[in-house]
């Protein structure tokens, strides 16, 4: 027996990639990396001055299905943060949608296949669950962490 395909870890890291990939890299040209280590990201370009890391968390399969997403908002050679600022401001944009009443963003949840068209077959609500002020690592690094949760209706 198969598990339900909202329950499947893939179509939910699949689609998660999808929408920040089509919004912050494609739309807003950010460098963007799903990997957990944030402070190097590996980057086609030697010299990376501004980018977003997003690091999936606790997966909780239950009725409302839930994600945690970390998403590391981080520039260098920023010395008074402002780049931060836009750069946190751009995602934040992502994660919210002032045309719905409630002010939540739906992403969709989908069926991904690697040759076959992907099928919609669920929308995740974004709610951001908190923000820590600028954070400033040793090597100049700033970074913003916001932390957030997808829930979705599964079976």
């Amino acid at each position: 027996m198969a598990i339900d395909p909202t329950h499947s870890e893939q179509y939910i890291f699949d689609s998660i990639k999808k929408y920040f990939v089509d919004n912050l890299s494609t739309v807003e040209n950010l460098n963007l990396t799903f990997d957990p280590e944030v402070d190097t990201p590996n980057f086609i370009a030697n010299h990376v001055n501004e980018w977003v890391a997003i690091v999936l968390g606790k997966l909780t399969l239950d009725t409302i299905a839930e994600q945690e997403l970390d998403i590391y908002c981080c520039t260098r050679e920023d010395a008074e943060g402002y780049r931060l600022a836009v750069l946190r401001d751009k995602v934040v944009n992502y994660l919210i949608d002032l045309t719905k009443t409630d002010g939540l963003v739906r992403i969709t949840l989908y069926q991904s296949h690697p040759t076959n068209a992907w099928v919609e077959i669920s929308k995740m609500v974004a709610m951001i669950e908190d923000e820590t002020p600028q954070l400033d690592a040793e090597d100049g690094t700033k970074v913003k962490l916001i932390s957030t949760v997808l829930k979705w209706g599964a079976k």
